[in-house]
């Protein structure tokens, strides 16, 4: 096996172990992912249960209002429930909960209609309303519908503060975020995984060897002598007398072969040729090791 065999095996092997840590780091990504959505669906299902024990708890106090007077407080908080019901029964039912959300939807109305008498009949006219209503079993079915909800800590019902920065949170989560973070993260492992290919590809194919191998170039019109100084497949860098425009066509002669080329590009005694297929590997360690082995010719850049 020569060296530049060797070399391509020990890049490919190089390559099998980056492709092995890039496998393990977009499995690692997508368990990111999965536990992200998990927790993402499990903090949607902790504040449903909350909102859902709030509106319960706040409405057996709106009707210890009627029946005593006491808790006025519990008025406006009614009429808060009762303006965001909508939302709450959307949310329940883009959870799959719908029984829990058709109760809601029937608590709203109820609602509504208290909220109406007791602004134009008052409240002991409203209590007699309530209890006519019979809405304590309701409250008690939602209650049991609510307590199976799937919420590994469920949130309880606490201060302004609290509540704020509990809600705040559980908006974060449920707007996407953890999924679009999740999803950032799978994406950027599989470029990741892309970039590190096209780089090990890259290099195999452009990885430059030292080398003073004469060369004649042409064109249509003329033939310059000048010498490889370093070679790659895709490429070579020749030191020449006379350097040709960027973009111009020519051929690279060389070991008896012929290289059509491009001019990438060309400065003081040396110039640039980006080759038009890839360079043979045989004939590559031709042109790395074989001259080795035997004299090499004398040659001149103005002969």
């Amino acid at each position: 096996m020569t060296k530049a065999v060797e070399t391509a095996a020990i890049c490919e092997g190089r390559f099998v172990m980056k492709t092995l840590s890039v496998t393990k780091l977009l499995f690692c990504a997508s368990l990111f992912v999965v536990q992200a959505s998990l927790a993402a669906a499990t903090s949607t299902s902790c504040r449903l249960q909350n909102d859902v024990t709030v509106l319960v708890a706040d409405m057996h106090s709106f009707l210890t209002y009627l029946e005593t007077g006491e808790g006025a407080e519990a008025i406006w908080l009614t009429k808060r429930h009762a303006q965001d019901a909508a939302g709450l029964q959307n949310r329940l039912k883009q959870a799959g909960h719908d029984r829990l959300a058709m109760r809601t939807g029937a608590l709203a109305k109820q609602q509504k209609k208290l909220l109406f008498s007791h602004e134009q009949s008052g409240r002991r006219t409203t209590a007699m309303s309530a209890r006519e209503m019979n809405i304590t079993p309701l409250l008690q079915v939602m209650e049991k519908e609510n307590a199976v909800l799937p919420c590994a800590a469920p949130m309880q019902h606490e201060g302004a503060g609290a509540a704020n920065f509990g809600s705040g949170a559980a908006q974060l989560l449920e707007s996407g975020v953890l999924h679009l973070f999740g999803a950032a993260i799978l994406i950027g492992g599989v470029v990741l995984a892309a970039f590190g290919w096209w780089n090990q590809i890259s290099q195999r194919r452009t990885r430059r060897y030292g080398c003073m191998l004469p060369c004649t170039v042409t064109d249509a019109n003329s033939l310059y002598p000048a010498m490889i100084v370093n070679v790659s497949r895709s490429g070579a860098k020749l030191q020449i007398a006379r350097g040709l425009d960027s973009g111009h066509r020519v051929e690279l002669n060389f070991l008896g072969e012929r290289a059509p080329a491009r001019v990438v590009r060309c400065s003081k005694d040396h110039m640039m040729l980006d080759f038009d297929e890839m360079m043979n590997t045989e004939l590559l360690d031709r042109a790395l090791f074989n001259l080795k082995q035997g004299p090499q010719e004398e040659f001149s850049l103005e002969s």
